[in-house]
């Protein structure tokens, strides 16, 4: 069973192609990652700025999107075995306390926090109803037309995140199987052979 087909299995997708996702009740989706940043560690001015680039870009939607924040809890124990790694080979009393320091501190800190790694997804949908699909016209040109309808909002997002300072980019169609991938079945782990 490929890796799609035992996705597809599970989830609503028809195909995936052109970096759009295609649902079996005749609608589609794009997917944007956008990078995160640290709000607390700007200044308060920043901080506003901020807050009114990001209403101004709300307000200017003409278009549906969704916003989906993705935690997915890190496991560090092949980090910390690095570091004991290094610590063992450090021939340099001085270097060996400071590393020595920080691995106590990297494993406190996973002790009383649970690392997470946050991605964060805008999810431009297409509903089957805002296609204009005359019996005459082919499939091929009814999704070609969808995926550039896509593409057009998609370029209006990204130019308005870049004014946020914020960095985006437009998932790859291996890149949105596995986030179905790991929306559907998050326990599983990779397989060897690629399967899902």
């Amino acid at each position: 069973m490929s890796n799609f087909s035992s996705t597809q299995a599970f989830t609503e997708i028809n195909s995936i192609k052109d970096n759009t996702a295609f649902f079996k009740d005749g609608s589609a989706a794009l997917i944007i990652e956008v990078s995160s940043t640290n709000f607390t560690l700007l200044s308060a001015d920043e901080q506003s700025a901020k807050i009114f680039a990001y209403a101004s870009f709300l307000n200017s939607l003409s278009f549906t999107i969704q916003i989906v924040i993705n935690n997915k809890r890190v496991d560090i124990s092949s980090y910390i075995t690095l570091l004991n790694d290094e610590i063992e080979k450090i021939k340099d009393k001085k270097i060996l306390d400071y590393m020595t320091k920080y691995r106590n501190f990297v494993e406190e800190l996973v002790k009383q926090n649970t690392v997470l790694d946050k991605r964060f997804y805008l999810v431009i949908p297409h509903s089957y109803y805002e296609s204009t699909n005359t019996s005459g016209s082919k499939k091929t040109d009814f999704n070609e037309n969808i995926i550039s309808s896509l593409k057009i909002k998609a370029e209006s997002i990204l130019n308005q995140f870049e004014r946020l300072g914020l960095q985006t980019r437009i998932l790859n169609d291996d890149e949105i199987l596995k986030i179905f991938k790991f929306f559907y079945r998050p326990n599983l782990e990779e397989s060897t052979d690629g399967n899902i």
